[in-house]
């Protein structure tokens, strides 16, 4: 899949001629959200893709379904919203009518945990070098927390576990920037 989507009024004729003759519609730039990756490997270098809100809204909806996100849960967005990561979150918030609470202050774990506990939050996405700051301190998680998507890198066993122990409800997620979902969780 490429990385990068074309508008048609940025196309040269013969793509418009090939993308005509296989009847497949490109999408306008008001119908995709850019999304910053860092490629499927440490080797690639960070690039902006363009993902259909449609497709989104649809992972947004499987995942709301999956762990029943309803008006009653409370979003924390600890990830820059021009991740995926962070991005979804509002997308499953918007559907699902939940309330979205954003870490204003630069990242910090007690700051996360406090967060959590004062908001009542029930739902959050963080990456492994979050998990870990929160293991280091040995933050504990409040009762409101039920699940925490965890993607953006492979997350170590050794570190789920010990995370797990400290009451974390982490879902480590497999999803690719480019695929606008996850893919597995």
């Amino acid at each position: 899949m490429s990385g990068l989507w074309l508008t048609p009024e940025k196309m040269s004729s013969a793509q418009l001629k090939i993308l005509e003759a296989v009847k497949f519609k490109a999408p306008t730039s008001r119908d995709l959200v850019w999304i910053k990756s860092s490629g499927t490997s440490q080797r690639e270098v960070a690039k902006w893709i363009g993902l259909e809100r449609s497709a989104l809204e649809g992972s947004a909806r499987a995942v709301n379904k999956w762990i029943g996100a309803g008006r009653a849960d409370r979003w924390l967005v600890a990830i820059p919203e021009h991740h995926i990561g962070g991005y979804s979150i509002g997308v499953r918030a918007k559907l699902s009518k939940s309330k979205v609470v954003r870490m204003k202050a630069a990242w910090s774990a007690k700051h996360f945990a406090d967060l959590v506990q004062e908001q009542k939050i029930t739902l959050s996405s963080l990456v492994p070098t979050q998990v870990f700051d929160l293991v280091a301190q040995s933050l504990r998680a409040p009762k409101s927390i039920r699940a925490v998507f965890v993607g953006g890198g492979k997350l170590d066993e050794k570190l789920y576990l010990k995370a797990r122990g400290l009451g974390w409800p982490l879902l480590p997620t497999y999803g690719l920037t480019e695929c606008g979902s996850q893919v597995a969780s």
